[in-house]
């Protein structure tokens, strides 16, 4: 079992604000969209995240700095996290047979909220 761990400092878009992007204008949601897509995109680089070859199991923990927001409401953030890691190249695409299961958990670090992927091949 091969295993990785991307760490995304801070958090991603919460579907409530990306709601509210989107109401606003589609421009600006899409354009936040984007802008975490290449964040997480940028981060996988940094930290010398290695492609997969075979598809991979992700544990995913979100560390929020307290209990305002919804645990359901952070679960968007995914599309883009697998959004960044296509760009990439560390999956080759976010489709139903490139992707293994998907378990996730929340946690309260408020003085370093982060997300924790963990990219398991097995």
């Amino acid at each position: 079992m091969k295993s990785q761990t991307l760490l995304i400092p801070g958090e991603l878009t919460t579907m409530n604000k990306l709601i509210n992007h989107d109401r606003s204008h589609w421009a600006i949601g899409a354009k936040h969209k984007k802008d975490n897509t290449n964040f997480v995109a940028d981060l996988c680089l940094e930290q010398h995240i290695k492609p997969t070859v075979t598809p991979p199991d992700f544990d995913i923990i979100f560390y929020r700095p307290n209990k305002r927001t919804e645990k359901d409401n952070c679960l968007s953030q995914v599309k883009e996290i697998l959004d960044g890691l296509v760009v990439a190249g560390v999956i080759s695409d976010d489709r139903w047979d490139n992707i293994g299961g998907m378990s996730f958990d929340w946690g309260i670090n408020k003085d370093n909220p982060h997300i924790e992927v963990h990219i398991i091949e097995n």
